[in-house]
């Protein structure tokens, strides 16, 4: 054996030789049974030659434990069989003391070092300066895109070179949303967007007259219908002051956002 009192985790050699004829059959143990609170590494067997007939056959375990305390390596059956004869032999005892390295606190801690300060000039930290300013740069605008995108209808939208009267059209109607006089301002609304949309003089004219002219226009049937509705309801109450509110006033601004979505100029 080795070592028969190392520490935790470091390894013993346990060798168990047997001399017999040469050409005899030698069965070692089986490793796990022999060596349970052991945990074997690596093994090797090996034959030399000797004089007179007789050879050495060599077992080599590499043993670890980690736990401390007293450990036996019990006698290991060894069987030696010839074409006459069965022998089998057993190794010695053995007992293994494991403990825990020892520390002594008395000696100072040679590695540990107190802390250093490192100061920079401005030169060295001017990059870094410069990129944490890009960055809150960065954080302010992307939040600020974000709380103007979310304060704003959520169905404006504007396509890419949209023209100013659309774009006023659009607002218009997203500010007739907090009105309460959605009736008279919606009619000037539409046909101000009418006009400016399809170039026509609609302003004094009756709904019949709008409905007549935007029918040669190649507008869809739906949209066609929706703001002959709306303006049906709108025109009767600014131009007759017809108070009776037959439509509901939030049908009659979602109908007009349709239509004026649907006419999109630019899509």
């Amino acid at each position: 054996m080795s070592e028969t009192t190392p520490l935790i985790g470091e390894r013993v050699v346990l060798t168990v030789e047997v001399s017999c004829l040469s050409g005899a059959k030698v069965e070692w143990p089986n490793m796990k049974e022999c060596f349970g609170s052991y945990e074997v590494l690596y093994k090797d067997v090996s034959t030399t030659s000797l004089n007179e007939g007789l050879e050495k056959q060599r077992l080599e375990v590499t043993l670890t434990n980690f736990t401390p305390g007293t450990h036996t390596i019990h006698a290991l059956p060894v069987k030696v069989s010839t074409p006459n004869s069965l022998f089998v032999l057993h190794s010695e005892q053995i007992t293994i003391q494991y403990s825990l390295p020892t520390v002594d606190l008395t000696l100072p801690f040679k590695d540990i070092h107190p802390s250093i300060g490192i100061e920079y000039s401005h030169a060295e930290l001017l990059p870094y300066k410069i990129g944490s300013g890009l960055t809150i740069t960065i954080i302010i605008i992307l939040l600020l895109l974000l709380f103007t995108r979310h304060s704003s209808p959520h169905w404006i939208i504007f396509p890419h070179r949209a023209p100013q009267y659309y774009r006023r059209a659009v607002k218009s109607l997203a500010e007739l949303e907090k009105s309460d006089d959605i009736h008279n301002q919606l009619s000037v609304v539409l046909r101000t967007y009418i006009q400016e949309r399809f170039t026509i003089s609609i302003k004094s004219a009756t709904t019949q007259e709008v409905i007549s002219q935007l029918k040669v226009l190649n507008i869809e049937d739906d949209n066609l219908r929706n703001i002959a509705c709306v303006l049906e309801e709108t025109d009767g109450e600014r131009f007759a002051s017809i108070k009776n509110k037959t439509v509901d006033t939030n049908l009659l601004l979602k109908t007009s956002k349709a239509f004026v979505l649907g006419t999109n100029p630019i899509k």
